[in-house]
């Protein structure tokens, strides 16, 4: 597993009005991360500046996570075990192959016909549209479909976005 963190400009403000960073160097810093390497990281995440504030609070013992979030998640984990039981080498969607993909990952129609738009203006390498549909399997397992359901399909696709 791999967690990175990324400034979307050199001074680390891009989007507000004190990001002095010309456009053609915002472009040249964000190139930096080549491509390879970029195809490897499935979930492509936002976030905004944290005040100082916050980072004060005490936190005590509050759970990281609600109670649904995690029984979502549990029933999840729950339906990929079972979906991998008689699979060698694979116990999470994102262990799948080519293979376990082709028999596993159950897309609708319109979610395959929306992936194949996407992948085609989005230019996704072949490991980056096979990423793209684990992703969204396990969306889909989040929310207890049987099926690869275009929203998914919209949602995982939204995760490849490497616009900060």
């Amino acid at each position: 597993m791999l967690i990175a963190a990324l400034n979307p400009c050199p001074c680390g403000k891009h989007g507000t009005r004190d990001c002095a960073c010309l456009p053609h160097t915002v472009e040249k810093y964000r190139r930096k991360i080549s491509g390879p390497i970029a195809d490897r990281i499935d979930l492509w995440v936002q976030v905004g500046d944290i005040s100082p504030e916050s980072l004060a609070q005490k936190r005590g013992n509050a759970p990281a996570e609600s109670p649904a979030a995690r029984a979502r998640v549990k029933i999840a984990r729950s339906k990929q075990s079972e979906r991998f039981t008689n699979a060698k080498d694979v116990t999470t969607n994102a262990d799948m192959g080519p293979r376990e993909i082709e028999q596993s990952a159950n897309l609708t129609p319109l979610a395959e016909e929306t992936l194949v738009t996407a992948a085609r203006s989005m230019k996704l390498s072949p490991r980056g549209y096979h990423r793209t549909i684990k992703v969204a399997r396990t969306i889909a397992d989040l929310f207890n479909s049987e099926a690869i359901e275009k929203d998914h399909m919209l949602e995982a696709l939204q995760y490849r976005s490497r616009e900060l």
